[in-house]
């Protein structure tokens, strides 16, 4: 799933076209709290590490997306939650990015012993038809390495004897 950004209709990044990575920088970005996936995606992406401080953040998309149609600075979200969205009153403004790599993957995930099995491939077939055209999904290969079997966990050390 690609990321978009979101930005005022007047802020310097404001243009036709899609966007370049190189042109963001950390000043007037605003993210969601710690604990969001989508601040850690932010954050690997734009180059800045876990412990950056942030001093603007919102608790969910729709308050991102409204603070910075307030004019708090600019945001980086999935094109799923773009799909459609609001410009509030023409205040914001949707870019895409020039690298179409610059997204994350979503996947679904079950145990392979679910008795569920059955639907949650029926629920993965219903996701791939209604994916909007600019979210692609996994290529037969990447789809079978991520349904491959992972290692399991090396078992504990015996700890019965003195410490190495």
């Amino acid at each position: 799933e690609p990321f978009v950004v979101i930005h005022p209709w007047d802020h310097p990044l404001a243009g036709s076209g899609a966007i370049a990575v190189s042109s963001l920088s950390e000043d007037g970005l605003v993210m969601l709290d710690e604990g969001h996936c989508l601040r850690d995606q932010t954050l690997a992406l734009c180059g800045q590490g876990a412990g950056a401080i942030q001093r603007i953040h919102a608790t969910s998309l729709e308050t991102l997306r409204h603070m910075v149609a307030a004019g708090a600075g600019y945001a980086l979200i999935p094109a799923l939650a773009a799909e459609g969205g609001s410009t509030l009153g023409g205040l914001l403004s949707y870019r895409p990015f020039a690298d179409a790599n610059v997204g994350r993957t979503v996947a679904l995930a079950w145990r392979e012993s679910s008795p569920r099995t059955a639907e949650f491939e029926m629920l993965a077939s219903i996701l791939r038809t209604i994916a909007p055209p600019n979210v692609e999904p996994l290529s037969a290969e990447q789809e079978a390495e991520a349904s491959s079997p992972r290692p399991e966990e090396p078992e504990a050390a015996d700890r019965s004897g003195p410490p190495a």
